[in-house]
């Protein structure tokens, strides 16, 4: 018998790369097609021509139908799309889908904050960011092209330190607009900055000229050049609310838990005391259908910050009994009515209210023993 091939070989490095660049906030928003690198710029010069690629895209951000811009079927030069940045757990970057016509979680919550008149530093963090994908090739100018391979490039840049800068020279040198012809075209010659933000170090760009091509491209090679509408990855609304959340689908009763911490840290201090000293809690496994987790899941608030006014009506509520696992308290009466209008000890976990109550230890038990 033949010896089969191992299936690990190769794949387990592949999903480690994967994880840490996800992790990084790298490459957790794009698809590239195999063999296509990501064109990173460094300080200094950059000598690049920027080549037009076949739209396919029936919502690109850019298309006009009545001048023909950005049409299916027709070439463009650029792909702009939208982001949400610091997203999650482990900060990546996401797509906002937004831009296709589509409901954005992330949005939603920015949107109702402005309606509060919340304060702009409190909320920018949760608007969308403008980038641009574009295809370059790198050009043999004094050399710059020598440590690059001859081919096309994926650029993925900021809208505030490329485009606008470009823009602005445009405005000044419009002779120069039809620089991403392939046949006629101009190669740019970019001057990048190093820039540092804390931690974070980036390049931004400081000065663009444009160059007479030593040589243009034969209108063939648009079948070489990438497909900037397909490198996207855009995850669904459940998955977005799940990561907005900073939580687990399968994990979602976890952070209900925690969701409930600042009514625990603002009950009495003989309470919180007590709360102390009680053996660690042990939290429902929920292995219920998927669509009772995402629905639960997208009703749930960002607990990263709790509107004032949130927080006003909680410090007004009455003091309530901390759900645990002690045993059931002696003087409570077996006949009380759920708070919700349901029957206790017999409608137990039929609701999604039925999560987040106060009884719901006492009103298994009382189902359990009926």
């Amino acid at each position: 018998m033949a010896k089969k091939s191992n299936p690990f070989k190769g794949n387990v490095r592949k999903n480690i790369d994967k994880k840490k660049a996800e992790r990084s906030g790298g490459s957790s928003y794009l698809n590239l097609p195999d063999g296509v690198e990501m064109f990173k710029p460094e300080a200094g010069k950059a000598f690049l021509d920027i080549l037009p690629y076949l739209v396919t895209d029936a919502k690109h951000l850019d298309r006009d139908d009545e001048s023909g811009i950005a049409t299916e079927g027709e070439i463009w030069w650029k792909k702009p799309f939208r982001v949400h940045k610091n997203i999650g757990v482990d900060n990546i970057t996401v797509v906002c889908p937004s831009m296709f016509g589509m409901k954005c979680p992330i949005c939603e919550h920015f949107k109702a904050e402005q309606d509060k008149d919340a304060e702009w530093e409190d909320i920018k963090d949760f608007k969308y960011k403008d980038r641009s994908l574009y295809v370059v090739l790198p050009v043999d100018v004094d050399g710059f092209d020598k440590k690059y391979k001859q081919e096309p490039y994926i650029f993925d840049m900021s809208y505030h330190l490329f485009e606008k800068q470009l823009e602005e020279e445009l405005e000044s040198e419009d002779q120069y607009e039809g620089f991403p012809s392939l046949e006629d075209g101009f190669t740019l010659s970019i001057r990048f900055k190093q820039k540092k933000f804390g931690k974070a170090e980036y390049c931004e760009t400081s000065r663009i000229d444009f160059e007479e091509r030593d040589e243009q491209y034969d209108e063939d090679y648009l079948e070489e050049i990438p497909n900037l509408d397909d490198m996207l990855i855009v995850k669904t609304y459940e998955e977005l609310t799940i990561l907005f959340n900073m939580e687990d689908a399968e994990d979602a009763d976890v952070t209900e838990v925690k969701d409930e911490k600042p009514k625990r840290e603002r009950r009495k201090k003989s309470e919180e005391k007590e709360e102390e000293e009680a053996p660690p809690k042990r939290t429902r496994s929920r292995k219920s259908d998927k669509e009772e987790v995402e629905e639960d899941t997208v009703k749930k608030t960002r607990t990263r910050k709790a509107p004032k006014e949130e927080e006003a009506e909680e410090e007004e509520e009455p003091v309530k009994k901390t759900r645990t696992r002690s045993k059931k308290t002696e003087d409570k009466d077996e006949d009380e009515k759920c708070p919700h209008g349901l029957k206790y000890g017999v409608d137990t976990e039929s609701q999604s209210v039925c999560d987040s109550c106060e009884l719901w230890e006492d009103c298994i038990e009382a189902k359990e023993n009926s």
